[in-house]
Formats: C-alpha cells, structure tokens, sequence
C-alpha cells in the first residue's frame, strides 16, 4: 500500500474543531499561507468584530490620536487561542493571529489610504519586561508582530525592530482599576538608543495581543512620539469589551 507521506507531513491539526488544515507549503492561496485554522473555525473570529478607537498620547509638544486597530473581541474562541499562545507555549498560533491582524489592517488603513504603501514604516512589539521574558522565553507580542510583517511584505515597505524597551518590572494588570492600570505603566517605557533623529518622519505599527485599557499601548506610543515618530498605528489581535 502507498502511504502519501508528503501529504502527512504537510498537513496540521485545525487548533478548534482538530480537523486536518493544510499547511503553508501546500497551499497555492498566498492570502491563506500563514493559516492553522479551518477555513468553518475561522469564521468564529475573523474580522466580525473588529473595532477603530482612538487614543488620546497627551505628547508635548502636541496632542496626538493614536489609533488602535482591533480584529475581533477578546471572548469565545480568540480569547481561548490568545491565552494557549500566552500561557502554553502553543507559539504557531501568532501564524493565524498575525494573519488575521494584517487583513483587518489592510481593510482600514491599507485600502483607504490612510497609510501610504511606500513610506517606511516599522513594525514593533510592546516589549516585555526582562524578568518576564526570561520567565516565559519569549514575547507573544514579539511573534504576532513577526507574522504580521511576514503577511504584509507583499503589500508595503516595512521592517521589525524592537524599538522600546520596559524599564521597569510592572504588577499584573488583572483586577486592576483603569486610574490604577495608567498609574502602574507610567514611565515603564523607553526607546532603546538610536541617533537623535533616527524615528523623525517615521509611521511605526506597534502590536500587542489585547487592547484592555489602552494603558500600556498609549504610554508606549507616547513614548515613540515624544522620541521623534511621526505617527504610532497599534494593532492588536483582540480587544476586551
């Protein structure tokens, strides 16, 4: 009997329902590369859900909206996948996260011109801090923000770099009040060393997975802001409701 071995070992498990998904290298659909859901499962969280709010960065010298680009609700399904990458170490869901991100981005901001396609712009994570790092062995924001480059290299001129770093251990978020959630990041950030204008004139796209408070992702955007970026885009996976 003739076991087709090369059709085994492309083929991944759908991380929701377990049924079998083709993987990247055998699938002809460039807009379905980075996918490990079944295209029944992805209709759970794709785009149904996703939302445009607007920071207010209160940068000097100046006050600047950030917004903030959600793909769908942090409940049900994302939510369970969001915290398997989080918490289990199940990385090769960022795949299907950072894909999905891209498509909301591209859907906003890409096609409506908001963001002209030849500008240079980076790609950057929030950092996490050293301790935590170390604790998980890597950064979900990180994977999610190296995914999303990797969908949108055929659509505009970006690069990743991790521009910021968290210069101070924060406490968890979680049962936190809003006034205690700003008060906890204030000051937690930094931009790494660069020349004096090495971010002037740059549109930088700063992911994380979930948009709570927008604690952390308005003081990492001010912080770009106020050491020279043009403009801060986040994006983040999923936003709590």
């Amino acid at each position: 009997m003739f076991l087709n071995w090369s059709a085994l070992l492309l083929e991944e498990l759908c991380r929701k329902c377990k049924a079998p998904v083709p993987s990247s290298l055998s699938l002809r659909n460039t807009s379905l590369l980075l996918l490990t859901l079944c295209s029944v499962c992805r209709q759970f969280i794709e785009l149904n859900n996703k939302t445009v709010l607007f920071l207010n960065l209160e940068s000097e010298p100046k006050s600047l909206l950030a917004p903030v680009i959600s793909s769908t609700a942090y409940e049900g399904l994302a939510q369970r996948l969001i915290k398997r990458l989080k918490y289990n170490e199940d990385k090769i869901i960022a795949r299907d996260l950072g894909a999905m991100m891209f498509d909301t981005f591209e859907s906003i901001v890409l096609k409506q011109r908001l963001v002209e396609c030849h500008e240079s712009i980076i790609v950057t994570p929030v950092p996490l801090h050293r301790a935590k790092t170390r604790h998980r062995g890597y950064n979900q924001a990180a994977l999610l923000a190296l995914y999303f480059l990797k969908q949108s290299k055929s659509k505009m001129r970006s690069r990743y770099e991790e521009l910021l770093e968290r210069t101070k251990e924060t406490s968890p978020m979680f049962g936190l009040s809003r006034i205690e959630r700003y008060q906890n990041v204030n000051m937690a950030f930094a931009c790494r060393r660069f020349s004096p204008h090495y971010l002037s004139g740059k549109t930088i796209i700063l992911v994380d997975d979930v948009f709570t408070s927008g604690a952390t992702l308005k003081e990492c955007a001010r912080t770009l802001i106020n050491s020279g970026a043009e403009s801060v885009i986040a994006v983040t996976a999923a936003r709590s409701l």
